[in-house]
């Protein structure tokens, strides 16, 4: 019992490790494509962020063979790619026209809408608890957001259409997470993502100069390190034990922010940020000690 209850806990300090990480990557991808976007469209950054992203992900595929990318899930994959691809279009497109760190903030709501994603598709009972969150959650949106005229402005909209998307998406990740392996599931990420960004793009399309195509590479590098870092956390460590990790995120946003595009936080977006933050916390930590039970989370296909 002692050496089970060890092993969990060094999983779990492993699985943090790597999300702590991922805090890092994800930062420096949001400011990269600010960066890129006031040159180059957000569909066509986005089609870039996954073809440069299998590039830097191709030796593995050349040092352990095909292998490496065999999986029993092709349709999990394409589902997550569909919700991968509209969630990135949407979250970049949102993010070039909204502050870093409100943009942050908002994509924080995933595990908000991943409760109601779990009543809804899981059946998971509703507790007086979800119901708070679920209030405060919106509360903090609404704070953040201010829709004054009745209308929210459409980069707070997209992020969290893709917030929602990403709650979609983390159900199924957590799903392949049981039989694929993290570098498997990157990769197919960004092969379907691919495909499904390019007719956008193509809409878009223009051809970066020098500086573009190595800002490009760097949000490829960002958000392929991410990714796989996220994968390596969830397939270590339960998800409830290793997700409050990423409040860290808005630290490194705002700091960014403020120091590259010189982004100061409001009073509003810091109310709103807080009461976002103590409805995830809610949904979350309650739950960090379950990884001793078999009790589902909101992350189980069941």
């Amino acid at each position: 019992m002692i050496h089970v209850a060890r092993k969990l806990t060094s999983n779990s300090m492993r699985g943090a490790a790597w999300m702590l990480l991922s805090t890092v990557f994800f930062t420096g991808i949001d400011a990269s494509i600010k960066l890129a976007a006031t040159d180059i469209h957000p569909f066509v950054i986005a089609f870039f962020r996954s073809v440069f992203g299998f590039m830097i992900l191709f030796p593995f595929i050349a040092i352990n063979g095909v292998s490496i990318v065999k999986t029993s899930n092709i349709k999990l994959h394409v589902l997550r790619g569909i919700l991968g691809a509209s969630g990135t279009l949407c979250f970049f497109y949102g993010i070039s026209i909204t502050t870093l760190a409100q943009a942050t903030a908002l994509h924080f709501t995933t595990p908000v809408f991943g409760v109601i994603l779990a009543i809804l598709l899981l059946k998971e009972r509703v507790t007086i608890s979800k119901l708070f969150a679920l209030l405060i959650g919106f509360l903090g949106i609404l704070v953040i957001v201010r829709p004054e005229t009745g209308f929210i402005n459409l980069g707070n909209f997209l992020i969290l259409c893709s917030a929602i998307l990403q709650a979609f998406t983390v159900i199924v990740l957590k799903k392949l997470t049981k039989t694929d392996s993290a570098i498997s599931i990157t990769i197919w990420m960004s092969i379907t993502i691919s495909f499904l960004a390019f007719p956008f793009a193509f809409i878009q399309w223009q051809w970066p100069d020098g500086a573009g195509l190595l800002l490009l590479a760097l949000i490829a590098l960002f958000g392929t390190g991410g990714q796989y870092c996220v994968s390596r956390s969830l397939a270590i460590a339960e998800a409830n034990a290793v997700l409050p990790i990423e409040y860290v995120k808005i630290i490194w946003a705002s700091i960014v922010g403020f120091l590259v595009f010189s982004e100061v936080p409001d009073r509003f977006m810091i109310v709103g940020i807080i009461l976002i933050i103590f409805a995830t916390s809610i949904i979350l930590f309650p739950k960090i000690y379950t990884r001793f039970t078999s009790r589902p989370t909101y992350f189980d296909l069941r």
